[in-house]
């Protein structure tokens, strides 16, 4: 009930990315990444889980900042809130966590 969904930036595998205006953080919009809990296994669901504790964790240029996590047991979605501005001033490679928590570039883009 916090986030306002804006604008469906992208969707994949795990689920869709939004744009979302957070009302307790006025003009500091932020990106959410909401995932089927029904749709996904557990394995995945606690895989975004740690990824989401490490990010909080870690504070680095390449680095998307992760805000919170978050578990909508009603709509069954589980919710990772990120810098959206981080991410529109990607230019470069983009950092993941991998599983043991170390930071992972993928040159993909």
């Amino acid at each position: 009930d916090r986030y306002v969904l804006r604008v469906r930036l992208g969707e994949g595998g795990q689920g869709e990315v939004w744009r979302a205006d957070d009302p307790l953080d006025a003009g500091h919009p932020k990106a959410l990444k909401l995932v089927g809990m029904a749709s996904s296994s557990s394995n995945q669901l606690e895989r975004l889980r740690r990824e989401a504790r490490r990010l909080v964790q870690l504070d680095h240029p390449s680095l998307v900042a992760c805000y919170a996590l978050f578990e909508d047991l009603h709509l069954e979605l589980l919710g990772v809130v990120v810098d959206h501005e981080h991410l529109g001033r990607r230019q470069g490679p983009c950092s993941f966590i991998n599983h043991d928590g170390i930071p992972w570039r993928n040159n993909r883009r």
